[in-house]
């Protein structure tokens, strides 16, 4: 349902979804007493009716519907017949055969006129999917502008909608979601508004895609619910099988294990009644993988080789990859590692072939897990080193494209105010404008009236001396009456100056909130540069730790006791790092400005001993000594993590500013209202001028790095950060000459 295809709206609206069996079709065509204009409208529906599995049956009835038309000088017909040639070769991949074709009909189709009005619509529309699947995607939203608004003219509001669909798919691929979001939403208003169903489930499936790529499953379950009810309601088994399978990956999503497994187990059921076997692999496949993640292995395996069977009689590489990838899994949890091997293996080449990057990574890890269990250390090096790389590809791609969705969305909603600004701008001149002009009419008017009364004093004074007295009376009166409606019109002209004065106190308000709003704005955007930096800094620390470690592991390269314990503090800390990363980068953190705390129980000093081990070169190359005093361990219930983070940068800035041959002592003490972690080092330390300020971002004091150490100013504000999430104290004991203290308080 990714592109629909307009013709569907146009030239089979008499069809509509209650469509005849192919036979039926046939059955009609075989009347002998059909005129030509029928026969030409049947072998069209017989051609498309044939589109997504005979394509060849497709271009046959297509160039008989082309020739008759041609014969009996019906030219929609004929255009129509070889608009339906070039969509067969479209669906088959010819894109330079049907590209060609199709700009041959719009040709002819604009020679016609109006009367070819609904062929020019047509083949502008499987002109603009030709496009698409080139990835030609301003090539393909020229092509859909010019359909829709063919549709617009010919006041074809679903056709309209279903341009509107394949604008919306073009924005999604180039990943402009929000802006696919407001044409997808826009044609199932349009849908809904027409009670068109297969319309309405279209534009459903495509924001529910949208909405399940960006987490947010609730909105995207409300839409698979609708395509699915509509799938069911029409008959169309395939598709509703399909959308049973998308719901139960949102409930698996969700964690609704059991629903997902009976939803999984229905799609499968429905799509194997109507032998839809190349449709059943994805269902087959998530159910197996769902079993082998509840350790119910016998039919993990017998639904994992189903599936792969079925994948390679459809030939489908992509579904293969995935389901390789499964089976390794299986196996490796079975601990059969030549059978995981060969899968991996497989997995690993395909998604190479296919530049699959996620895939690869991932097979990349498994076999770095494989190889490493089966102690073939060269070949688990060089596999993870391959995972790594794509994971930091992949990484900063996502982190790309989210910052490029913010900036996005922050754009539009700047578009959209400046545009109600200048809309009430617009509305207040024109009301300007509007006073003023009355404001003439009445004196015209006044005008006019004072001449003709004093044109009529003159012709009745000529004409009536006689009575001039009461003539004059009368006279008079009239001009009272005039006078007062000239008061009225006053005080008419007094209620418009208000309202205008009113009008003005408005868009003064609205300018302020505006202003408020741009504030925010600005405010969230100075948020997003704070995350960004703290992703930087908390990146250096486990980092400099890899290097480290390298540079020990080059040093003992014949030690080979040893690696294997330094590749795993290695791979500690990349995980460190991409645990603390993906909490900082949580995006319904980030909407609240917070970090989600996730409590454990932690052994105190067993934490601290982690930090220190993970400064033993730091603490070499400076031939620092480094103590840790505890008589006792001690339980707590706290964020590892964050935790972590602010040991870590204390003992890291306590290094980077101790001299060479000095001592750093950290000690662990139980009183009576907290347990104390107290840091103390050597180093010149920090003057109360800097005390005051160096919590602060990208701050920095006076003194500097005994090491010639980089310093961002960020580590003692991420300290301060995570320290004020976690209701902990942070002290700072130092004369400004002789070492710091640190102190952390953690309240009991």
């Amino acid at each position: 349902m990714k592109l629909i295809l307009i013709t569907l709206f146009c030239f089979f609206s008499l069809i509509g979804f209650s469509q005849p069996t192919l036979d039926s079709l046939k059955n009609q065509l075989k009347k002998k007493t059909l005129p030509d204009s029928v026969k030409i409208k049947l072998n069209l529906d017989i051609s498309f009716y044939y589109r997504n599995f005979n394509l060849d049956s497709m271009r046959f009835y297509a160039n008989k519907a082309r020739l008759l038309g041609k014969e009996i000088f019906d030219k929609n017909g004929e255009l129509q017949g070889t608009r339906n040639i070039a969509l067969s070769y479209v669906n088959e991949g010819k894109y330079d055969t049907s590209i060609y074709i199709l700009n041959t009909v719009i040709k002819e189709a604009k020679s016609e006129g109006e009367s070819a009005l609904s062929n020019l619509a047509d083949a502008y529309n499987s002109l603009g999917k030709a496009y698409f699947s080139l990835a030609l995607y301003d090539s393909a939203v020229l092509a859909f502008q010019q359909t829709s608004e063919i549709f617009k003219k010919l006041n074809r509001p679903v056709d309209v909608a279903g341009s509107l669909i394949n604008l919306g798919s073009i924005l999604e691929d180039k990943g402009e979601t929000v802006r696919a979001l407001d044409y997808f939403k826009e044609a199932l208003l349009v849908f809904e508004a027409q009670k068109h169903g297969y319309g309405i489930a279209t534009a459903s499936f495509n924001l529910a895609n949208i909405f399940t790529d960006q987490g947010d499953y609730d909105k995207a379950m409300l839409y698979y619910k609708k395509v699915a009810e509509y799938d069911s309601t029409a008959g169309h088994s395939r598709d509703f099988g399909g959308s049973l399978s998308s719901i139960a990956n949102l409930l698996l999503n969700e964690g609704d294990t059991l629903n997902a497994l009976k939803t999984f187990k229905r799609a499968i059921h429905i799509l194997d009644s109507v032998n839809a076997s190349c449709e059943m692999i994805l269902p087959i496949n998530n159910l197996g993988d769902l079993y082998l993640s509840l350790n119910r292995m016998d039919s993990s395996l017998i639904l994992l080789n189903k599936a792969l069977a079925i994948a390679m009689e459809c030939e489908m590489p992509k579904q293969i990859v995935a389901i390789r990838f499964d089976l390794g899994k299986y196996f490796l949890k079975t601990n059969e590692l030549a059978k995981a091997e060969e899968n991996l293996l497989e997995a690993y080449k395909t998604s190479t072939d296919l530049t699959l990057k996620n895939e690869i990574a991932n097979s990349a890890d498994k076999l770095y897990i494989l190889y490493k269990r089966k102690g073939q250390t060269e070949k688990a090096l060089e596999y993870i080193e391959i995972a790594r790389t794509l994971d930091n590809e992949l990484f900063n791609q996502e982190n790309t494209r989210k910052i490029a969705q913010l900036e996005a969305e922050y754009q539009l909603e700047k578009e959209r105010e400046t545009f109600r600004y200048e809309q009430e701008k617009r509305n207040l001149a024109y009301q300007e404008s509007l006073s003023s002009e009355r404001k003439i009419i009445y004196q015209f008017i006044g005008g006019t009236v004072l001449l003709t009364i004093l044109l009529l004093l003159i012709l009745r004074f000529y004409f009536q001396k006689k009575k001039i007295n009461n003539k004059l009376q009368k006279t008079l009166k009239a001009v009272n009456e005039h006078n007062n409606q000239i008061q009225e019109q006053n005080e008419e002209i007094s209620w418009q100056a208000e309202l205008l004065s009113q009008k003005s106190k408005e868009l003064e308000k609205q300018s302020m909130e505006l202003t408020v709003s741009n504030n925010a704005l600005a405010q969230l955007n100075e948020e997003k540069n704070t995350i960004i930096g703290i992703v930087a800094h908390d990146l250096k620390t486990p980092l400099n730790q890899i290097k480290g470690l390298l540079s020990l592991i080059k040093m003992e390269i014949n030690n080979k006791e040893a690696i294997p314990d330094y590749l795993d503090k290695m791979e500690q800390s990349a995980n460190r790092s991409i645990n603390m990363i993906d909490r900082i980068l949580d995006i319904n953190a980030l909407e609240h400005n917070t970090v989600n705390i996730k409590t454990e129980q932690i052994e105190l000093s067993t934490l601290i001993q982690e930090v220190l081990d993970d400064y033993t070169v730091s603490t070499h190359n400076k031939e620092i000594e480094l103590l840790f005093e505890h008589k006792e361990k001690f339980e707590i219930f706290s964020d590892s993590l964050l935790l972590r983070e602010i040991i870590d940068n204390i003992i890291s800035n306590s290094i980077k500013f101790s001299p060479k041959q000095s001592r750093i002592t950290v000690e662990l003490k139980d009183l009576p209202n907290s347990y104390c972690i107290a840091v103390t080092d050597q180093g010149p330390g920090i003057s109360k001028e800097d005390q005051l300020k160096m919590f602060n971002k990208y701050q920095q004091v006076s003194a500097n790095p005994t090491g010639n150490e980089k310093s961002t100013g960020l580590g003692l504000a991420i300290v301060k950060r995570y320290a004020n999430i976690l209701n902990y104290q942070i002290k700072c004991i130092s004369d400004g000459k002789n070492g710091t203290c640190f102190i952390i308080e953690i309240p009991k």
